[in-house]
């Protein structure tokens, strides 16, 4: 015989309610008698349901809880799942997994891009007493990193970039917009690759004296090895030129043109620094065949005036022409100075002990010589 009691000195009633029309309702007692609520801590026990069990208050749960299918924790937008048949826990788009007391570090998905952000004010730190990998879905690796060892990076998994214990290995071509150093250690691939066809370009060998030498008109003079004047004027004798001990740094010496007066010249006078590549040492530049190679000329220039200046290169005959501009910024003061062009692929160029490239640096110009287009080849 089952019973249903009240006990205590409190009146109440105990109701077992159905809706109407519900069917049967069955309450089944545990056989064993096992309280299901006691008022001592409104403790449930000895509870189970076949169907939904819904409590709207909280649950204290102080010993181990077994899950046996799907949890879902609910967000305010997002949700997290635990998902029993694919063995995962499940995060929604943009529900966040955060570590830290202001949600320093998190990992989330948007819907389109995945995130691993660091918030707070540290570092994000990968550490691993082994080897860190990057690798693509299938397999193919972005990035090696060895504790203590070297870094590997890749392109469509092939290995191009590799640090060692005294610098970097590059496999292929390496690009850059510029190089600092002298470049000495660079592995030339042929005797003469890489090779610099000015000679004496650091103004060491003045096999005529360091006094200044005066620069007539209408005559080529060399007091610096290699580096001529080359004039064209009939205002007389208005400039000097020698070796001296003033140079940027890591040079020794330099070449100084001094300027004895002031002078205006005529439309046909001009008054440049010539240097004259021998044909024998130009040839392998292919000037005047759609071969021709792109070259690069750097000089360090020092002026007691600013402004804009102009230099070219041009052939034996002086038939063809690329002039380039140049700016000097600052008074007294060296400044690097570098010009790169591709040499002409037209003309006539000497492969001989004649000249074969010509490079002129134009202090004074007349009129009838500033013609052309800046730049480019061109007949002048």
């Amino acid at each position: 015989m089952s019973k249903v009691r009240l006990t205590g000195s409190n009146s109440g009633y105990v109701e077992i309610a159905a809706a109407a029309d519900a069917g049967n309702l069955t309450f089944t007692m545990p056989t064993s008698g096992t309280a299901l609520l006691g008022n001592t801590g409104n403790v449930f026990s000895g509870i189970t349901t076949t169907g939904q069990l819904d409590i709207n208050g909280s649950i204290d749960v102080s010993s181990t809880s077994v899950f046996n299918d799907d949890v879902t924790l609910t967000g305010g937008s997002y949700n997290v799942v635990w998902d029993k048949s694919d063995n995962q826990l499940e995060f929604g788009d943009n529900a966040k997994l955060s570590f830290g007391a202001s949600s320093d570090l998190q990992i989330f998905h948007d819907g389109n891009n995945s995130y691993i952000k660091e918030l707070g004010t540290g570092n994000l730190q990968i550490q691993s007493a082994n080897v860190i990998e990057l690798e693509k879905d299938n397999g193919d690796k972005l990035a090696r990193f060895h504790p203590d060892g070297t870094v590997q990076l890749y392109y469509n998994g092939n290995q191009k970039f590799q640090t060692t214990n005294t610098g970097a290995v590059v496999t292929g071509i390496c690009t850059a917009t510029s190089f600092s150093g002298s470049g000495e250690g660079l592995t030339r691939t042929t005797q003469l690759s890489h090779r610099n066809l000015i000679i004496n370009g650091a103004m060491q060998v003045a096999q005529r004296g360091t006094s200044a030498v005066n620069i007539p008109g209408g005559k080529t003079v060399t007091d610096v090895d290699g580096f001529g004047q080359w004039t064209k004027v009939s205002e007389g004798n208005f400039k000097t030129g020698q070796q001296v001990a003033d140079a940027p740094a890591g040079f020794q010496y330099s070449r100084k043109i001094t300027s004895s007066a002031a002078n205006t010249l005529s439309s046909n006078s001009y008054h440049a620094i010539r240097y004259a590549v021998e044909g024998v040492d130009a040839a392998q530049l292919n000037c005047g065949n759609s071969s021709a190679k792109t070259v690069t000329l750097s000089f360090y220039v020092k002026s007691s005036l600013t402004g804009s200046f102009g230099m070219n290169f041009t052939n034996s005959a002086n038939n063809r022409s690329y002039p380039v501009p140049y700016t000097i910024s600052s008074a007294n003061t060296w400044e690097q100075k570098t010009i790169t062009l591709t040499l002409d692929t037209s003309g006539t160029w000497l492969t001989n002990n004649g000249v074969g490239l010509e490079i002129n640096w134009k202090l004074a110009m007349g009129s009838g010589y500033d013609s052309g287009s800046p730049n480019q080849w061109q007949n002048t």
